[in-house]
């Protein structure tokens, strides 16, 4: 399970089909990374972008599955996957 520090709680919120792609991705590192980069940045150019705190949690599980986020404690991806699916 994901510290309470890292979930993405505005992500899941705003975007639970951007949280449900994220979550399918997390026990894939390539494919993780894959993920949260073209989420991150903007390779077409003219996105809109998400709003701060979506970027910031996404930024934050990007640092938080490198092993980078310095609050977070590591846990098992597959356990992490489950905050990262909306409720319901």
């Amino acid at each position: 399970m994901l510290p309470a520090e890292v979930r993405p709680v505005a992500l899941l919120r705003q975007f639970p089909r951007i949280a449900n792609v994220v979550a399918r991705a997390w026990n894939d590192a390539a494919e993780i990374q894959a993920v949260l980069d073209d989420f991150l940045i903007d390779r077409r150019g003219g996105r809109q972008g998400f709003p701060l705190e979506v970027t910031e949690e996404l930024l934050v599980l990007r640092d938080y599955y490198q092993g980078r986020y310095p609050n977070g404690v590591s846990t098992c991806p597959d356990e992490a996957a489950q905050d990262l699916s909306p409720p319901g």
